[in-house]
């Protein structure tokens, strides 16, 4: 008898250190990775969208990376060509940004009725915290998207 109380006292225990090591935030990760809103702005047929924001230490000191998933479809009935560099980043600290030209940014063409998926990079200084992407393929702004930038990973 001894030996069976044991036991399920063993048992017992073991099942509230786990409880206890439970993750009880009111967050989850994959929320504090992106806080960023899924707003698709149109510009001439195309649909844009941020999908995905990443942050991470670029290595370079005082500078973080930040990597913006892009979605964009051509509802369009031409061919359109379009690239990272048609994009700038403006920083909470009154600086511009253009796309960080070592990164695999992406560009191509997007056929009619077609979507393309890519990721533009920018190198800005650790104090940014906030920011607004820019759609500039000329002179003029066609589209912005203000957003917080998320925690490093």
């Amino acid at each position: 008898m001894f030996k069976k109380m044991t036991m399920w006292g063993f048992v017992l225990l073991a099942a509230l250190s786990l409880v206890a090591c439970n993750n009880t935030k009111g967050t989850s990760d994959e929320e504090k990775k992106d806080k960023t809103k899924q707003i698709t702005k149109t510009v001439a047929s195309t649909d844009m969208k941020i999908t995905k924001t990443k942050l991470t230490e670029n290595g370079t000191t005082g500078k973080n990376l930040l990597q913006l998933d892009m979605n964009i479809i051509n509802n369009g009935s031409t061919t359109i060509a379009i690239g990272a560099f048609d994009f700038k980043l403006k920083g909470d600290n009154n600086k511009t940004y253009q796309p960080y030209p070592q990164a695999n940014n992406f560009g191509d063409e997007i056929k009619a009725s077609k979507t393309l998926n890519g990721k533009i990079f920018f190198e800005i200084p650790t104090s940014v915290k906030k920011a607004t992407l820019v759609y500039q393929p000329n002179k003029k702004a066609e589209a912005e998207w203000e957003f917080t930038l998320p925690e490093k990973e």
